[in-house]
């Protein structure tokens, strides 16, 4: 941290703690005791279960269970929760309850059949971790629904303060301790190994040359840079603006449109370096952004895949102002608190470095899912590499229009939903390490459960801010506001970020999220309903990255 700078990342951990504390005392004892309770628990398991076991080969050692009975048990127990709390429960009851939730399982498998009948009736063998899960899941709603007795405003309250806890108490100290680790860490050091530079392009004339000399001017010893762009069939000047820079040694491919993951495995066969990076076209590299991704992989033999800092360049705008808070706060935040535990859940195609040996035991870029950078990673870290998060920063043209954002942001779901699902034996095989235990979880959570939880969270308060006491709800909505607040200014201050940017971050609350979950939930509705399409889904690019913030860095 800089010394002309006394507020310190611990200075404000504390402040967010006591802020929390403070609105603890608005709502009843059990609202914050719980949720917090359910945290610290789990963080602390995680911790212990991390340091005994690294790889986690002990961790899927488990029960053999058939599918319908993962499935159907916690129908079960909610169904015996639910009668519990109309005070209904009886052996008939209870008996009956049990029955449809398995009926009703083995129903719905048979009538589905295919890959649904076959995952239900198998019998796997399910890690102790999975189990747990389940279990202090259930045991959590039914604390809620049995101290809730009843309300609506309660249960909402506490959900949203688990979401606050899980975030608050255990993804920002991991992420506090991992930036302070990443930045004592070295860049890389002789002797270096080669790198390949990947740029895969469609119709991106108006920033492929920004985004060459970005990679031309890094420090990185130039006898050891390859660089290869893969036009991937673009309809305009893509091909002809990155062929001006063959004479400074970079190889230009055209190739007929295949998508994303055709290019990418393109210019994995015409390059030769141990270090793969993919950069996309639009981005723009820091000086030193390759020294860093090649320092991650010399720190660790067991690293596979590197994931970049992604900031937004072109903060000319409100909408893209926060997007830039949003890589701050909702993105980056999440891969720094992953990278402590090795199970980065997504290198992004922004910026992403590769062990060459680590991707092509997995056989490079898959066309089924259209976050490619989300599958390739959890492919990587199945087959037992480690991913971890740098201090690379590259600099990309976030959506300037809120229709352009719409089609990003649908894409990038509909992706996640679909890898999550693709990769569903993760949630129940605990040979996979941390990637089951932490990671995926987690990402199963923000894209499939958080949802179903925030939408009436943001309904009810709504509802509270019409229906209650003034005062109350003026209080309670000022100090959620001092909360973000205080939280940007404190993931500002680990990325060493503008802090004016904090600004933006009651907008960001009230406003953007809820846009942001609107799009989830169509995305998930394409995923689960209908037949999304896969396409690149490019937005319209300016070209016009601020150099002047890229230069401060």
């Amino acid at each position: 941290m800089s010394e002309e700078n006394p507020i310190d990342v611990p200075v404000i951990t504390a402040l967010l703690v006591l802020l929390l504390a403070l609105w603890s005392e608005l709502v009843s004892w059990w609202l914050v005791a719980v949720p917090a309770a359910f945290t610290v628990g789990y963080a602390v398991i995680v911790l212990l279960s991390t340091a005994r076991s690294s790889g986690g080969e002990t961790s899927g050692f488990g029960p053999a269970i058939p599918g319908w009975l993962l499935v159907s048990a916690p129908l079960a127990c909610l169904g015996l929760v639910w009668l519990l709390t109309e005070r209904a429960v009886s052996a008939r009851s209870a008996g009956a309850t049990v029955l449809i939730a398995v009926a009703s399982v083995q129903f719905l498998a048979s009538l589905r059949g295919g890959r649904a009948y076959t995952l239900l009736f198998d019998r796997r063998r399910v890690s102790w971790w999975a189990l747990g899960w389940i279990a202090a899941g259930v045991g959590v709603l039914g604390s809620a629904l049995v101290l809730a007795n009843g309300s609506v405003f309660k249960m909402a309250f506490f959900f949203g303060f688990l979401l606050f806890a899980l975030f608050l108490w255990f993804v920002v100290p991991m992420a506090a301790v991992q930036s302070r680790r990443t930045a004592d860490a070295a860049a890389a050091e002789s002797p270096y190994p080669s790198v390949s530079v990947i740029i895969p392009a469609y119709n991106e004339e108006t920033c492929i040359g920004q985004c060459i000399e970005s990679v031309l001017e890094t420090t990185y010893p130039n006898d050891l840079l390859e660089i290869v762009v893969v036009d991937d069939g673009s309809t305009d000047d893509t091909y002809a603006t990155a062929s001006q820079y063959r004479d400074f040694g970079v190889e230009v491919y055209h190739k007929e449109n295949g998508g994303k993951y055709s290019a990418l495995n393109y210019g994995l066969f015409c390059s030769s370096g141990d270090i793969v990076v993919c950069v996309d076209a639009d981005g723009c590299l820091a000086s030193d952004a390759l020294l860093n991704v090649v320092g991650a992989f010399q720190r660790d033999s067991n690293v596979g895949a590197v994931a970049g800092n992604v900031k937004v360049g072109n903060r000319t705008r409100h909408l893209t102002r926060l997007q830039a808070l949003e890589y701050l706060v909702g993105i980056n935040t999440y891969r720094r608190a992953f990278s402590w535990f090795g199970a980065v859940p997504v290198v992004p195609g922004c910026l992403s470095g590769f062990r060459r040996e680590a991707l092509e035991r997995v056989d490079g870029y898959d066309p089924d899912t259209i976050t490619e950078d989300f599958d390739v990673t959890l492919k990587i870290l199945k087959d037992g590499w480690t991913v971890r998060q740098s201090d690379a920063t590259v600099w990309t043209e976030a959506p300037f229009t809120l229709r352009d954002l719409y089609t990003q942001r649908r894409r990038w779901f509909t992706g996640s939903a679909e890898t999550i699902l693709k990769h569903c034996d993760v949630l129940i095989d605990g040979t996979s390490g941390n990637l089951h235990r932490v990671s995926y979880p987690f990402s199963l959570f923000r894209v499939f459960l958080a949802p179903l939880v925030l939408t009436p969270i943001y309904a009810v308060v709504v509802a509270a801010l019409i229906t209650r006491p003034y005062e109350t709800a003026l209080v309670i909505l000022v100090l959620g506001f001092i909360v973000a607040f205080v939280y940007s200014l404190l993931v500002v201050r680990m990325d060493h970020d503008s802090p004016w940017i904090v600004l933006y971050a009651p907008l960001y609350v009230i406003g953007y999220k809820q846009f942001r979950e609107c799009v989830l939930v169509l995305s998930l509705l394409g995923v689960l309903v209908f037949r999304s399409e896969r396409t690149w889904g490019s937005v319209r690019r300016q070209g016009t990255l601020n150099t002047t913030i890229l230069d401060t860095e």
